[in-house]
């Protein structure tokens, strides 16, 4: 039997998805070993290494293409004799030392050694090979922060598009209601707004469908007398659906990952003004930090205006609140390494 209630089918096309991300977070956060084994597995001769709350990804720069990557941004941006690598939710170093105490990890401030200068006597082959290994500290819960809205974003266009779809249109939806096997569709009587959430009406396209195969002469589907916005749930299930999400899913999952390594990456140079650098770069990060959570603010309207009128989909729609959420955990994350 279908579900009859709007409340119902709006909560099987939201609360799975939803569920679906606080799962795998969960699992982030609560399973550190299994973020330890795939990471082990995608940067092949790597020694990962789990604390509280951290993992140590320790590798070797010339053996490794995460190791050439980072040592053309530490040579592209190099200025200083030292220089300090800092991500918001990583932190890159050498270290030869395998004691480190969890605490450094989750304050995620490590150096890099000073560089050589021209006077200093030639390395030894062993100390040049000491020198190559390079070590990607991953704070778990800034990790986690950073990829709430990725993986929410990934949740809901996968459940969108193989399970539940919901669309909303200002303008009748006559295919939806003239396949009422599949599509469910329910209207309001005023226009639609984020911040509310009135009363839905069933439009009986069943009915309405039934009363135009019995009247030849006859055309039933039109307009419920009042309507101004309406919204129809579509349920897919097909085995086609899932394999195309799937594939979708697989390459906008790298696309974002690149997204947050990028992203959240900083190069800072420390020098003799090094604190007074750290205190101004500090108050530069507040200031944005207003400034974004300005724009999340502003960009809830935006909702409204390509919801049922310029876009059903899901990632169009939503990408402006999400991409300003997301730079909101960014920014907070690299506040709170400073503070």
């Amino acid at each position: 039997a279908w579900i009859t209630d709007e409340k119902a089918w709006f909560a099987l096309s939201v609360l799975p998805p939803i569920a679906l991300t606080w799962c795998f977070l969960r699992l982030l956060t609560g399973n550190p070993d299994a973020l330890k084994d795939t990471l082990e597995h995608l940067v092949p001769g790597s020694h990962v290494k789990t604390f509280d709350g951290c993992l140590r990804l320790r590798f070797n720069t010339h053996e490794t293409l995460l190791g050439a990557f980072l040592d053309l941004l530490e040579h592209t941006n190099r200025q200083g004799a030292n220089v300090l690598k800092q991500l918001s939710n990583m932190s890159l170093a050498t270290d030869d030392d395998d004691d480190v105490d969890a605490a450094g990890c989750c304050a995620e401030v490590r150096a890099l050694s000073p560089a050589r200068s021209p006077r200093s006597p030639a390395r030894s082959p062993a100390r040049r090979g000491a020198s190559d290994q390079r070590e990607l500290w991953m704070n778990l819960r800034h990790l986690t922060r950073a990829s709430l809205v990725p993986m929410l974003s990934l949740m809901f266009f996968f459940w969108d598009t193989c399970v539940v779809h919901r669309g909303g249109s200002c303008e009748f939806p006559l295919l939806h209601c003239m396949d009422p096997d599949s599509s469910l569709c329910f209207y309001i009587t005023e226009d639609w707004h984020w911040w509310r959430y009135p009363h839905y009406h069933s439009m009986e396209c069943e009915n309405m469908r039934s009363s135009s195969a019995a009247d030849a002469d006859g055309f039933f589907f039109t307009e419920p007398t009042g309507a101004h916005f309406y919204k129809c749930y579509t349920l897919i299930l097909t085995f086609s659906a899932m394999i195309g999400a799937t594939g979708d899913i697989v390459a906008l999952a790298a696309g974002f990952a690149l997204v947050i390594l990028i992203a959240s990456m900083q190069v800072h140079h420390v020098g003799a003004q090094s604190f007074e650098d750290m205190l101004g770069h500090r108050r530069k990060l507040r200031c944005k930090l207003a400034c974004v959570v300005v724009a999340f603010v502003a960009s809830l309207f935006s909702v409204g205006a390509l919801y049922g009128r310029a876009t059903n989909d899901i990632m169009l729609y939503l990408f402006c609140p999400g991409s300003c959420l997301f730079m909101l955990f960014l920014v907070v994350n690299r506040l709170e390494l400073l503070e």
